[in-house]
Protein backbone atom coordinates (compact mmCIF):
# COMPACT_ATOMS: atom_id res chain seq x y z
CA UNK A 1 0.00 0.00 0.00
CA UNK A 2 1.58 3.23 -1.13
CA UNK A 3 1.53 6.16 1.26
CA UNK A 4 0.73 4.04 4.31
CA UNK A 5 3.11 4.39 7.25
CA UNK A 6 3.82 1.49 9.57
CA UNK A 7 5.84 0.78 12.72
CA UNK A 8 6.90 4.36 13.35
CA UNK A 9 7.36 5.87 16.79
CA UNK A 10 6.20 9.33 15.77
CA UNK A 11 4.09 10.68 12.95
CA UNK A 12 3.95 13.99 11.15
CA UNK A 13 1.04 15.84 9.65
CA UNK A 14 -0.12 14.19 6.44
CA UNK A 15 1.00 10.63 7.29
CA UNK A 16 -1.68 8.06 6.54
CA UNK A 17 -2.55 4.83 8.39
CA UNK A 18 -5.44 2.90 6.86
CA UNK A 19 -8.30 5.38 6.44
CA UNK A 20 -6.81 7.83 9.00
CA UNK A 21 -4.74 10.86 8.05
CA UNK A 22 -2.61 12.38 10.84
CA UNK A 23 -3.40 16.06 11.43
CA UNK A 24 -1.10 16.75 14.39
CA UNK A 25 0.01 15.46 17.78
CA UNK A 26 -2.81 16.01 20.30
CA UNK A 27 -0.89 15.36 23.53
CA UNK A 28 1.70 13.13 25.16
CA UNK A 29 1.58 11.32 28.51
CA UNK A 30 3.10 8.26 30.17
CA UNK A 31 1.01 5.99 27.90
CA UNK A 32 2.50 7.50 24.75
CA UNK A 33 1.67 10.04 22.08
CA UNK A 34 -1.87 10.73 20.95
CA UNK A 35 -2.64 12.08 17.49
CA UNK A 36 -5.59 13.96 16.04
CA UNK A 37 -6.63 12.11 12.89
CA UNK A 38 -9.21 12.67 10.17
CA UNK A 39 -10.89 9.60 8.71
CA UNK A 40 -11.76 9.36 5.02
CA UNK A 41 -15.45 9.61 6.04
CA UNK A 42 -14.75 13.07 7.55
CA UNK A 43 -14.79 12.24 11.28
CA UNK A 44 -12.07 13.47 13.63
CA UNK A 45 -10.65 11.08 16.21
CA UNK A 46 -7.83 11.04 18.76
CA UNK A 47 -5.75 7.87 18.51
CA UNK A 48 -2.79 6.56 20.51
CA UNK A 49 0.38 6.28 18.44
CA UNK A 50 0.98 2.64 19.36
CA UNK A 51 -2.49 1.76 18.03
CA UNK A 52 -1.56 3.41 14.75
CA UNK A 53 1.83 1.72 14.44
CA UNK A 54 0.37 -1.73 15.20
CA UNK A 55 -2.65 -1.11 12.92
CA UNK A 56 -5.15 -1.57 15.78
CA UNK A 57 -6.76 1.72 14.71
CA UNK A 58 -7.16 2.20 10.98
CA UNK A 59 -10.44 4.13 10.89
CA UNK A 60 -12.71 6.15 13.19
CA UNK A 61 -15.03 3.18 13.51
CA UNK A 62 -17.09 4.05 10.46
CA UNK A 63 -16.35 0.68 8.89
CA UNK A 64 -17.22 -1.19 12.06
CA UNK A 65 -18.22 -4.82 12.03
CA UNK A 66 -20.30 -6.30 9.26
CA UNK A 67 -23.98 -5.72 9.78
CA UNK A 68 -23.52 -2.62 11.94
CA UNK A 69 -23.91 0.93 10.73
CA UNK A 70 -22.48 4.06 12.31
CA UNK A 71 -23.93 7.53 12.12
CA UNK A 72 -21.61 10.33 11.07
CA UNK A 73 -22.07 13.33 13.36
CA UNK A 74 -21.86 16.72 11.58
CA UNK A 75 -19.09 19.07 12.77
CA UNK A 76 -21.52 21.78 13.95
CA UNK A 77 -23.16 19.28 16.32
CA UNK A 78 -19.73 18.25 17.68
CA UNK A 79 -18.83 21.93 18.25
CA UNK A 80 -22.12 22.54 20.08
CA UNK A 81 -21.60 19.49 22.30
CA UNK A 82 -18.07 20.63 23.17
CA UNK A 83 -19.48 24.00 24.30
CA UNK A 84 -22.20 22.33 26.41
CA UNK A 85 -19.88 19.78 28.08
CA UNK A 86 -18.73 22.05 30.99
CA UNK A 87 -22.36 22.93 31.77
CA UNK A 88 -23.38 19.27 31.81
CA UNK A 89 -20.39 18.31 33.99
CA UNK A 90 -21.34 21.06 36.48
CA UNK A 91 -24.88 19.69 36.73
CA UNK A 92 -23.59 16.15 37.28
CA UNK A 93 -21.18 17.33 40.04
CA UNK A 94 -23.99 19.25 41.75
CA UNK A 95 -26.24 16.18 41.95
CA UNK A 96 -23.44 13.77 42.81
CA UNK A 97 -22.55 15.96 45.81
CA UNK A 98 -26.18 15.90 46.91
CA UNK A 99 -26.37 12.12 47.07
CA UNK A 100 -22.93 11.30 48.50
Amino acid sequence: MLGVVSHKKSYKSGDKVGRLTIIDMHHKNHYGRYYTCRCECGNLSIVRGSNLSQFHSTSCGCQGRKGYSYRVIPQDVVDRDIQLKPIFEGIVRKYQAKFV
